[in-house]
């Protein structure tokens, strides 16, 4: 019997903090309650995908180490008398929505990168290539791309504060929400409250 799964976890990253990682895949087992597997598979992967991470201090590891994860869910099985005759993980994989903070992230550092020449420079050229078409528009295009542009101007201011929102809170929130450590649940403070790491 295959008992398909689809698990989100939460990991911590040495570069972007807390984010969300999903882990599909597939486990072949007989004999048992499938309900049962899968609460034993989601154990499994939590406490190994803990494990990765924090030895390697990215979420990246994970995708880099599926045959580990396999392995680890497929012992849990056995551990658990559970016959498995074989684990495949097909996805190990930022959700969406952390997808979009670790890229609002980059984004935002290499823009912090940049020194006050180089943004000038890159200004100057978008001036440049904006006024050569502008020169080549009729009276009625130039006139329909300063509505556009208008409208794309605020659209883009909107992008920049809703990605500034983000970023702040994801600064605010950026303590993992379990111990690197121990793994304890994060119940707030500066220390784990189970082994006494600063968090």
């Amino acid at each position: 019997m295959a008992a398909d799964f689809n698990v989100t976890i939460p990991v911590f990253d040495g570069k972007y903090g807390s984010v969300d990682v999903n882990i599909i895949g597939q486990a072949d087992i007989s004999g048992t309650d499938e309900e049962f597997a899968k609460i034993v598979i989601e154990t499994a992967i939590m406490e190994a995908a803990g494990e990765i991470t924090d030895e390697n201090k990215s979420y990246l590891a994970l995708a880099d180490n599926k045959s580990r994860l396999e392995a680890e869910i497929s012992a849990s099985l056995q551990k658990r008398e559970i016959p498995c005759s074989g684990v495949t993980i097909t996805g190990a994989d930022l959700t969406q929505k952390s997808r979009e903070y670790v890229e609002d992230t980059e984004r935002l550092k290499e823009a912090a990168a940049m020194s006050p020449e180089e943004i000038a420079k890159k200004m100057e050229e978008a001036a440049r290539a904006a006024q050569e078409m502008v020169d080549r528009l009729t009276p009625e295009e130039r006139q329909r791309a300063e509505e556009e542009a208008k409208k794309l101007m605020q659209e883009n201011e909107k992008k920049y504060n809703d990605i500034m929102a983000k970023v702040q809170s994801g600064l605010e929130n950026n303590r993992p929400k379990f111990c690197p450590n121990c793994g304890a649940p994060n119940n707030g403070g500066n220390f784990c409250t189970n082994c006494g790491s600063k968090f």
